[in-house]
């Protein structure tokens, strides 16, 4: 009893460390999704910032025209024409480039999200591919010992039960050699008379 309780025991043991050893690699794992996720959160900040001044760009941008608009006709230089089509030209080009930029950050934002996000689908799948097949191996490794168990104690069952008849036939053949030295005994006796 004592050697199946310290079995049992250790393999309770066994199962616990097991199971600890699985949590930390959980743990790992999701401490490094959520580094993941923070890299994420501070380059979407990075373009958020980027996407700022590409607006604050193109505020300039409206306001120069705005501004080259607001020029009275009279003021113009007709003896330089290209003056003001050179300087139309500017803000125009100014604005394009800010819509352009603009544009860029939003295609390159959602690209990178989307590349981060499928990363972390395959990772997750990944993971969770390897808790199931750790998962699978304790499930076997705990089944098997069980089994052991169970053919442990069906031996010791079978052993106690071939104790107890062994035990019954030596008290029975103790029994008839008793009687039977009784009987010799009376017959010497009847013998000796």
């Amino acid at each position: 009893d004592r050697v199946e309780e310290l079995s049992s025991e250790f393999n309770a043991s066994e199962k616990f460390r097991q199971l600890s050893e699985y949590d930390e690699i959980i743990r790992r794992n999701q401490n490094g999704l959520l580094e993941r996720l923070d890299k994420i959160r501070e380059s979407r900040k990075s373009q958020k910032r980027e996407i700022e001044n590409a607006r604050k760009e193109r505020k300039l941008a409206e306001a120069a025209r705005c501004e080259f608009d607001s020029i009275p006709e009279a003021s113009v230089d007709y003896l330089n024409d290209s003056h003001a089509t050179q300087r139309l030209q500017i803000v125009l080009a100014t604005e394009v480039s800010s819509r352009e930029k603009l544009e860029k950050v939003f295609l390159d934002d959602r690209i990178r999200i989307e590349e981060n996000i499928n990363m972390m689908l395959i990772d997750a799948h990944e993971q969770e591919s390897k808790h199931k097949q750790n998962l699978h191996k304790l499930e076997q490794l705990v089944a098997k010992e069980r089994q052991q168990h169970e053919s442990e104690s069906i031996e010791r069952s079978w052993q106690q039960e071939n104790f107890k008849k062994l035990k019954k036939d030596y008290f029975e053949k103790k029994k008839e050699k008793e009687v039977r030295i009784r009987n010799l005994t009376a017959a010497i006796h009847l013998y000796k008379k």
